[in-house]
């Protein structure tokens, strides 16, 4: 029978007993997190039916006419790039199939002005024809930084329009500005290849 020290003895029942009651409690506490952003996920279903999170929470949108929608945060929001006088904040989503510069788009905005920053209140409206000037354009269903809340943090949108997708959703339309990004790309290098021709010769 061996001597074994009783440091020895004890230290793999002390390591075993601390791992046993870390991955106890991660679990716990993992619901208390610290939030670092705030997360805003849009789906429009159809012309009649929006589903929304926030931070995972489900908020149910009120449903004013077709492609037009309103709902409220937990917490104050600014959404959007620069104040404008009259122009309303917040972010342009393209149509799936539409133009980044022509749309049609699918607006969130909210009402915040230069007196009331934030605002919990955030208004829907697919399917528009135009939009503000001033808006965080992001691609459809790709999250995007959208703006603040009024604690500071970021908040990241991702609006998913299924309502407008070919095949109930399913397949991934082709933008119109794909065909533009490949002609600006090409002038682009074009352009270079000059430059350092004429600045070698």
């Amino acid at each position: 029978m061996k001597n074994i020290t009783q440091a020895n003895s004890i230290w793999p029942r002390a390591a075993a007993l601390a791992a046993t009651v870390i991955s106890m409690t991660a679990a716990a506490f993992s619901a208390h997190a610290v939030i670092s952003q705030d997360t805003l996920l849009i789906t429009e279903n159809s012309d009649t039916s929006l589903s929304v999170t926030w931070n995972g929470t489900a908020i149910t949108p009120s449903f004013l006419a077709d492609d037009h929608w309103q709902f409220n945060l937990p917490v104050g929001v600014y959404l959007g790039g620069e104040r404008a006088f009259g122009s309303p904040n917040g972010s342009s989503i393209p149509e799936p199939g539409g133009s980044s510069i022509t749309g049609p788009w699918n607006n969130v905005f909210d009402t915040s002005t230069a007196s009331v920053p934030f605002v919990t209140l955030v208004d829907v409206q697919s399917d528009d024809p135009t939009t503000t000037g001033f808006a965080t354009v992001i691609a459809n269903d790709v999250s995007g930084l959208a703006g603040a809340d009024a604690n500071g943090l970021p908040v990241y949108l991702t609006f998913n329009d299924l309502g407008d997708s070919t095949g109930g959703g399913g397949s991934v339309p082709d933008h119109a500005s794909t065909g533009l990004l490949a002609l600006l790309s090409v002038i682009i290098v074009l352009g270079m290849a000059r430059f350092r021709t004429a600045k070698v010769g």
